[in-house]
């Protein structure tokens, strides 16, 4: 509904009204964090964290997107939705969350698609690529998307992998009736001797330890069922 928009639209704005504030907090990893910006804008009160602040803006861009390209043609306050798509892509930017920006390319991708423009998406897309290629901005894209991280960072996922691996591991004891719900973390992260309990960033490796096989055939068919309702 417009109500979740407005949300996560307020979740966005107070994180930005809070960098004056409190910068060292709101502008997360500053001194130490590697690439072109060396922090990453991340909510105080409420602790909203730069991934999910990032994933916030992908929901606003995306949505945006839909209604200045409106599939019956429908007219919008441009001018608003403008506003809306510039704050959520400089919120992504600050909040460095590469899954979220590959998100909302995707999400971009499939708006195309499915409001028959798909011809536009690709003379836009080619435009874009070429202008990077030109004016040096790809290089410029590449570092930020790396954010200092090496080579091996990179295709760990950020150690992300050897979590899952550790996570397979512990499924395969309790396939069917896993740890209990919430408690992935704690059973993963002991094992890499790592005092700190994260997310595992991914809710289909969460589901599969927490609640056994039966949690991400959940979440697969209610995925499923919501893209047929949006299909229809």
């Amino acid at each position: 509904s417009e109500w979740t928009w407005v949300i996560v639209g307020a979740l966005v704005v107070t994180a930005w009204v809070e960098v004056p504030i409190w910068p060292q907090e709101a502008l997360e990893g500053f001194g130490y964090m590697g690439g072109p910006l060396q922090y990453r804008l991340s909510g105080v009160y409420p602790g909203q964290g730069f991934n999910m602040l990032g994933t916030y803006g992908a929901m606003l861009g995306t949505i945006a997107v839909c209604r200045l390209l409106p599939a019956k043609g429908r007219k919008l306050d441009r001018a608003w939705y403008l506003m809306i798509l510039a704050l959520a892509i400089i919120t992504m930017i600050f909040a460095q969350t590469r899954s979220a920006i590959g998100g909302f390319v995707v999400g971009i991708l499939l708006v195309f698609i499915f409001t028959k423009r798909l011809g536009l998406g690709m003379a836009l897309g080619a435009v874009c690529a070429v202008g990077a290629a030109l004016s040096g901005a790809g290089r410029i894209l590449l570092e930020f998307l790396q954010r200092g991280q090496t080579t091996e960072q990179i295709t760990s996922l950020s150690a992300r992998v050897d979590w899952w691996t550790v996570a397979w591991e512990a499924f395969k004891v309790h396939p069917f009736r896993g740890y209990g719900a919430f408690a992935a973390a704690m059973v993963v992260f002991p094992k890499l001797g790592v005092k700190e309990i994260t997310p595992l960033h991914s809710d289909y490796v969460e589901a599969l330890v927490g609640t056994g096989i039966w949690g991400p055939l959940l979440i697969l068919a209610s995925l499923l069922g919501t893209w047929w309702v949006l299909v229809r």
